[in-house]
């Protein structure tokens, strides 16, 4: 992804630089690459950047949830909250008081797309939601 093509949407997560965010990766590469871009993607919003990671392929249940209850639990008011994941989160897991959802993955399935739409818009936050739809996949479905 071109940085240039990524500085319209990151304007929208600008008015919530202490927000909580998934993005939504394809496989555990390109989660990593996209963990290793995302001080340089996100640095318009806030220098100051909490990653963390789950996925489907990582087999302790245990540190997934811990990490999930981190994310969910995080209140810093200094930091942007990023949580990447791959196949996780796609369906029946609602973290609490998300702002929004960044799609970093490409699909053509209404379903997956949906799935994914619906984890950011019933996070329960009063306010606005934000998604942010970097691979246009609404086009694709």
């Amino acid at each position: 992804m071109h940085s240039l093509l990524l500085q319209t949407p990151m304007k929208y997560l600008e008015g919530n630089k202490n927000g909580k965010y998934i993005v939504f990766c394809s496989s555990i590469e390109d989660m990593k690459a996209k963990i290793e871009a995302a001080p340089e993607l996100f640095k318009r919003v806030n220098a100051n950047i909490e990653i963390r990671q789950v996925s489907s392929d990582e087999n302790d249940v245990a540190k997934n949830e811990r990490t999930l209850r981190n994310f969910e639990e995080d209140k810093n008011p200094e930091t942007l909250k990023l949580l990447f994941c791959v196949n996780m989160l796609n369906e029946g897991y609602h973290l609490k008081d998300l702002d929004g959802g960044i799609m970093m993955r490409s699909t053509a399935s209404p379903t997956l797309y949906t799935q994914q739409f619906g984890r950011i818009v019933s996070a329960g936050k009063k306010g606005d939601t934000v998604l942010i739809d970097l691979v246009n996949n609404i086009d694709a479905i």
